[in-house]
């Protein structure tokens, strides 16, 4: 009794049940090793966004500085833009921008001070 037939079908059959596999074996790791334990941090809302160019074609809507004026009026006063593999965070109030380099400050002295002294 043959397990497998011969010739290309067998082979593709091989193949994809090797990718199968491998595939739930990725599946469960990735399962097991995350599990909650680093939850993702919240990102300030922002326009959806395309693969690979990312929210370009928002601000080709017309001048950026008016597009991203309507943008922060539909998305809040912080909101995200990803410009092909780069991320933007848009501050559109002085009230938001204080209370960011407030905390950069506030981060950047912890960062720096040497425990024990």
């Amino acid at each position: 009794m043959k397990l497998f037939g011969t010739g290309l079908a067998s082979e593709y059959y091989c193949y994809g049940l090797c990718l199968f596999l491998a595939l739930i074996y990725h599946a469960i790791v990735r399962a097991k090793s995350g599990g909650g334990k680093n939850p993702s941090p919240r990102l300030p809302p922002g326009p959806w966004q395309l693969p690979i160019i990312g929210s370009v074609h928002h601000l080709l809507r017309g001048l950026p500085h008016h597009t991203i004026r309507n943008l922060s009026q539909q998305y809040g006063s912080l909101m995200m833009l990803r410009i092909c593999e780069r991320v933007i965070f848009v501050v559109s109030s002085a009230e938001v921008a204080r209370e960011v380099l407030q905390g950069q400050q506030h981060g950047l002295r912890a960062a720096t001070e040497q425990p024990g002294h």
